[in-house]
């Protein structure tokens, strides 16, 4: 779009809202968000009052001080690196005794009833992906109690045919004994599905597999996989490894009310200072990336839990007696904030 016929210090760009009602309820959007941002502090500087008074110890508040401190320090240069890695003479790891070119990724995405346009929104993302025909195998990890999940996972297969190295789709059994229905229990049975093809029934070598756990609504950074194939090869520690790419939940962000616009912006933040707080123990949100291997050895996820990333991290990380650590991919991953039919919908949907 072409600004040059805009005033000096212009606000608002051609496409802004031109009535006075839609100009002043631009403006007060950014004062009810310098406002939370200013309750936020105050609630800081409130709590930090209390506790230093009340508490006699300072370490038992201390913590959580740093939390704050080392949080919002983080913002800048988590930004930072995301920039850095986008630069096109930046190279992203030197390959090590194994090429990157032999890395294979496996991304299950865990669905139930979902839009098939969403679905076709995230395939389309993996489809741009370096190498996709050669390198990509994704799997729609269906639930068979959705009514028509068959056809809508056919229909998906037929418009996406010869753009992944394969695109699979496995159901996952309602009812089965021991099992929590969620997102878990579902990655869990995509998962040996796809080991008993791909490995038991094609001879593919399961060290140079990655796992990716993939929301429905995620659209990856095109250079995701490349990156991760060269950080893979690269790590002697590849079997010990999670990577995880900030979260931003900007997809629909516009079409979010404003309250949940401002509370979405506060996450993104958090969601961006974990990956680069070097006084925090980061772990892995929503989509994340670990070696096949390394999921094989735990038994995959808990079908008795619900929460597939944080749950998955911990068992990971005692099976290996603490020896798993996540890594930052500076490459933002963008998801779906919450939105509902109407305004208080979006709100229930929200707080629930």
């Amino acid at each position: 779009m072409n600004h040059s016929s805009q005033a000096p210090g212009a606000v608002f760009s051609s496409d802004a809202p031109a009535s006075r009602g839609l100009r002043l309820w631009a403006r007060l959007t950014r004062w009810l968000f310098w406002l939370v941002v200013a309750l936020w502090g105050l609630g800081l500087l409130t709590w930090v009052a209390l506790h230093a008074v009340i508490v006699p110890r300072i370490d038992s508040w201390r913590p959580e001080l740093q939390r704050w401190a080392t949080g919002a320090l983080g913002v800048p240069v988590t930004i930072g690196d995301i920039r850095a890695t986008n630069r096109p003479d930046k190279a992203l790891a030197a390959v090590g005794n194994l090429s990157a070119d032999d890395v294979r990724h496996v991304v299950l995405i865990a669905n139930y009833q979902e839009p098939e346009e969403v679905l076709a929104r995230t395939l389309e993302a993996l489809a741009i992906q370096h190498q996709a025909q050669q390198r990509l195998i994704v799997v729609l990890a269906m639930e068979e109690a959705e009514p028509g999940c068959r056809a809508k996972a056919a229909a998906l297969q037929a418009r996406f045919a010869g753009r992944f190295a394969d695109l699979l789709a496995t159901f996952h059994p309602a009812g089965l004994p021991g099992e929590i229905r969620g997102k878990g229990s579902n990655l869990r049975w995509a998962a040996e599905e796809v080991r008993r093809e791909l490995v038991e029934r094609r001879h593919m070598a399961m060290d140079r597999l990655t796992l990716t756990s993939s929301d429905a609504d995620s659209v990856f950074h095109p250079d995701y996989f490349d990156a991760i194939s060269r950080l893979f090869a690269a790590d002697p520690e590849r079997y010990r490894r999670f990577w995880q790419a900030p979260l931003l939940l900007d997809n629909n962000i516009w079409r979010a009310p404003t309250i949940i616009r401002l509370f979405t912006f506060l996450t993104n933040a958090v969601h961006l200072s974990e990956q680069s707080n070097a006084a925090s123990f980061p772990l892995p949100l929503s989509t994340f990336t670990l070696s096949f291997k390394l999921a094989e050895q735990v038994g995959y996820w808990d079908p008795a839990v619900i929460a597939d990333d944080t749950h998955m991290f911990l068992r990971c990380y005692f099976a290996t007696l603490g020896q798993v650590r996540l890594v930052p991919v500076y490459l933002p991953n963008k998801g779906d904030t919450i939105v509902g039919a109407t305004y208080w919908q979006t709100l229930v949907y929200f707080y629930k």
